[in-house]
């Protein structure tokens, strides 16, 4: 699949979704200041009145919203090295473009409840628009945990949207082209490290700042972390959310064209904590396998079984979600625009545990588990499945050791929207017959998901908060009603 198609193939999925020895910081040398290597862009208060930016955000949580004008003058690239697969390498300036972004950042109001920890994302321009895909998934975490969480709109492309849909607010931004996206990710960095007490965390300080980035953003962090995080030293940690094959061009039209080679790995001598953290739709449906790598003192690799690229979570549930309720919990049939069921599956709990077990790395030095791979049939290729039709291996949950449905990442099809095989995956319900032959009584049923989830919870792959809301909604389920 060429690069041009993959990028208008997720951006029909994002329009309907309208969506070690350890290494902390001490460990690899960084500190709280700004880099005096990369450029320090400037900063400024927009118009009076709301971010637009699709998502949840609850006021009563204890947290502010804020939204910045960075405006300064970023670089493109070009290769010094050949980019080959290790991903190790070397970069140069090319050309320089004026630029005028935005970013919105959410922190707690309170410093008494803040962790330290910034969560930067590359914002998700697939639908044309921006939108804050870590952020919807994990933002009962990130809320209750005490997390900054600063989304940064990097692509032309979220850019042009903002002042054709508000021009009053966001007339004046202007973005140079995608070419240029990884020099303004790096300043943005670095605006957050000089760290000033009227700068975009106001008083708050900070111990870490993890990149992060989710599908079409992960394909471009991927990238930035290769060519960049060496020479610029801007971020702690990343977390590379539901990559796909290969990675985002170096540089692209208007500018050369410089193309990643088919198989990109993290480059081994980053030193930086890597999560990357894949669906069963990512790791066969968009050829992730192709692409995995060892774990090491720096890179954890999580596939997570019964999950699916996009899902009913991300689509619709994250909107109401304040994260006291166990019916979040839920597995159900929901067909929406696909010809089956969605996945209702427990990506959103896995992303999660994944974001609060990267912080523990790249802060005190607490490397996660290591993790199952899925076992994927290279041959055909396709992952391989029990009789239920669950995948085997990978990050295990209730959801799949003690399952009610058979939740997949792939097997979904729609004539009106040809990618839903590829990213929403399918929840089909087990009939009475089945369930009797898994479960004894409601009780074995319980007990089976307290089981599975407790032990998801002493592996890291699962947060108590969230293991107790699982926990809950499966003791008030009669499962043979």
């Amino acid at each position: 699949m060429k690069f041009a198609a993959l990028f208008n193939y997720f951006g029909l999925f994002f329009a309907l979704v309208a969506a070690l020895t350890g290494c902390s910081n001490s460990d690899n040398d960084n500190d709280n200041s700004s880099n005096n290597t990369v450029s320090l862009p400037e900063f400024s208060s927009p118009t009076a009145g709301n971010a637009l930016l699709p998502g949840p955000f609850f006021d009563d949580r204890g947290y502010e919203k804020a939204e910045y004008f960075v405006s300064g003058i970023a670089e493109s690239y070009t290769n010094v090295n050949e980019l080959t697969s290790s991903g190790e390498w070397q970069v140069q300036a090319a050309e320089v473009a004026d630029y005028k972004t935005r970013v919105v950042v959410f922190r707690p109001s309170n410093p008494a409840n803040y962790n330290g920890v910034v969560i930067v994302e590359w914002l998700n321009v697939s639908a044309g628009s921006d939108l804050a895909n870590d952020w919807m998934l994990a933002h009962t975490e990130l809320t209750r945990s005490g997390y900054a969480w600063i989304g940064v709109s990097a692509q032309a492309r979220g850019v042009e949207t903002l002042k054709e849909t508000s021009p009053e607010r966001y007339s004046t931004m202007n973005h140079p082209g995608d070419s240029f996206s990884y020099s303004m990710f790096s300043q943005i960095g670095n605006l957050i490290r000089s760290n000033s007490d009227e700068g975009l965390l106001g008083s708050l300080g900070f111990d870490a700042l993890i990149a992060a980035g989710e599908s079409q953003s992960a394909f471009r962090l991927l990238t930035y972390a290769n060519a960049l995080s060496k020479q610029d030293e801007m971020y702690d940690g990343y977390f590379i959310h539901s990559r796909y094959y290969s990675s985002a061009p170096l540089s692209q039209s208007p500018q050369a064209d410089i193309s990643a080679p088919e198989i990109v790995l993290i480059r081994g001598d980053l030193q930086r904590p890597v999560m990357m953290l894949q669906t069963e739709s990512d790791v066969v449906a968009l050829s992730s396998y192709l692409n995995r790598q060892e774990d090491s003192d720096y890179f954890r690799l999580w596939e997570t079984a019964g999950t699916a690229h996009a899902d009913h979570y991300i689509t619709v549930a994250n909107r109401s979600d304040n994260g006291d309720d166990p019916n979040i919990a839920a597995v159900f049939e929901a067909p929406l625009f696909c010809d089956k069921p969605i996945n209702t599956g427990p990506q959103h709990f896995l992303v999660k545990a994944a974001i609060a077990s990267l912080a523990a790395w790249v802060v005190e030095g607490t490397l996660p588990t290591i993790a199952d791979r899925l076992v994927v049939d290279e041959a055909i290729p396709a992952l391989s499945r029990d009789d239920l039709g669950i995948a085997l291996g990978g990050i295990r949950t209730s959801f799949v050791d003690a399952p009610l449905a058979t939740l997949s990442g792939e097997g979904n099809s729609s004539e009106s929207f040809g990618f839903c095989n590829r990213l929403f995956g399918t929840t089909k319900l087990f009939d009475a017959n089945t369930i009797a032959t898994l479960y004894a009584d409601n009780d074995a049923y319980l007990n089976a998901v307290t089981a599975s989830t407790n032990d998801a919870v002493a592996n890291g792959f699962l947060l108590a908060e969230d293991a107790s809301l699982i926990i809950e909604y499966a003791a008030q389920l009669d499962i043979f009603d």
